[in-house]
C-alpha cells in the first residue's frame, strides 16, 4: 500500500497561500479548513514552505513577533521533507514519526499532489488492519478504552 491510494481516498485539494499572504489569511484558512497544515506556494506552484499550527504558536510565543501582521514567509518551515506518491504508507510513517513532523507534501517532480497528515496515514493504516489483518491484530481492538474526559 502506497502513499497514493491515501491521497485518492481524501476528497479535500491542496490548502496554500502565498508566501506573502498575512498570517490572518493563513490562520482563517487552517480555521477554515480544519486542518493542521497548509502549503506555502510561490506563483510557479513551487512548493516554498509549510505552515503549521505548531509554526503558528511557535511565532506567536516570541516577544519580538510580529503579530498576525507577519506573513506566511516569516514563520513557514522551508525545509520540507516530502514524499513520492510510491512512498509505501510505512515509509512515510516512520518517516514522520522520526523527524517528528506531522504532515507531509506529495510530490511528482516540483508539482504538490497533496498533503499526508499522520491522521490520515494511522486513519487509512487502522482501515487495512480492520479490513484485512483484523484476526492477527484483534488484541488491538479489544483492549482498554478510548473515552473522553467529559463523559
Amino acid at each position: 500500500m502506497d502513499v497514493k491510494a491515501v491521497l485518492a481516498a481524501k476528497v479535500d485539494t491542496i490548502n496554500a497561500v502565498r508566501p506573502e499572504a498575512a498570517l490572518s489569511e493563513a490562520v482563517s484558512l487552517l480555521n477554515e479548513k480544519n486542518v493542521g497544515a497548509i502549503l506555502v506556494l510561490e506563483e510557479s506552484g513551487k512548493v516554498a514552505g509549510i505552515l503549521s499550527e505548531r509554526d503558528v504558536i511557535r511565532y506567536l510565543s516570541q516577544a519580538d513577533n510580529l503579530g498576525l501582521d507577519a506573513k506566511a514567509a516569516d514563520l513557514m518551515t522551508k525545509d520540507v521533507i516530502a514524499c513520492t506518491p510510491d512512498t509505501s504508507l510505512d515509509s512515510a510513517i516512520s518517516a514522520m514519526t522520526k523527524r517528528m513532523i506531522r504532515h507531509l507534501p506529495v510530490m511528482e517532480g516540483d508539482r504538490p499532489l497533496g498533503l499526508l497528515s499522520i491522521k490520515d496515514a494511522l486513519t487509512y493504516r487502522l482501515l487495512l488492519l480492520e479490513q484485512g489483518e483484523e484476526p492477527r491484530f484483534k488484541r488491538w481492538f479489544e483492549q482498554g478504552r478510548v473515552y473522553s474526559l467529559r463523559e
